[in-house]
């Protein structure tokens, strides 16, 4: 395989440019099985940004299944859990992820994963219980903190400890949109609804796009507001 075909893809990879780099990769010959490995390894990771995934299963899973190495066939793993649960099949997602907690392989990253797929079957307690095993494994990580708080602002369930969490959360990427959306969340249950409205216009103007949902709530907190 020649370096030149792997570089420009790698190239246009990093650019983002991941129908130009597919085409590279698709178009590489590897000369052994380590290079027929990792050309299917970019290949996957390409039809994943594309959204295309069942044709970044087939490539995906052949990387799991290979001896390539530790660190690619962790991240293949990781990659299938999150396609399987963008595709609805929380089973085989969960299944993935579990795979490499009982290896040994115990990740903050992981338990979010598997606390998302939780939440996402209504199995809220266990989702809470999964997030807490995120955070004593990493207590600064930004995304089980924005889960945590989330879910329990949505279940009005302890709002203290929701706007602990979520505004540790903002603290650590006040440009996240999605964590203003939660903290907003919190204010708005704890009828704090100027700084909920604040919060949810800073969330709209910062993710670059009309997003539904938070303006539909941005109406919600303007109409509590007028009814004071």
């Amino acid at each position: 395989m020649k370096k030149v075909q792997v570089s420009e893809g790698l190239r246009l990879y990093k650019r983002g440019e991941y129908t130009k780099a597919l085409e590279v990769f698709l178009h590489a010959t590897p000369s052994n099985d380590n290079q027929r490995l990792m050309l299917f390894y970019y290949v996957g990771l390409c039809y994943t940004h594309k959204r295309m995934f069942g044709n970044a299963l087939l490539y995906i899973q052949q990387v799991v299944d290979s001896h390539l190495g530790f660190a690619y066939v962790y991240q293949c793993r990781m990659i299938l859990g999150y396609i399987y649960a963008v595709m609805g099949n929380y089973i085989q997602s969960e299944r993935e992820f579990l795979s490499l907690t009982h290896e040994g392989y115990e990740s903050a990253k992981i338990y979010a994963a598997l606390a998302h797929i939780a939440y996402s079957r209504g199995q809220i307690d266990r989702s809470l219980q999964q997030l807490g095993q995120a955070l004593a494994l990493d207590p600064e990580n930004s995304n089980a903190l924005n889960s945590v708080g989330y879910i329990l602002a949505e279940k009005n369930l302890d709002l203290e400890r929701a706007y602990t969490c979520c505004k540790k959360a903002v603290q650590k990427q006040p440009n996240n949109p999605a964590y203003l959306d939660s903290l907003a969340l919190v204010y708005y249950r704890m009828e704090r609804l100027e700084e909920a409205r604040a919060m949810l216009e800073k969330a709209i103007a910062l993710s670059g796009s009309s997003v539904p949902e938070m303006q539909e709530r941005l109406q919600v907190v303007k109409q509590g507001i007028k009814g004071k």
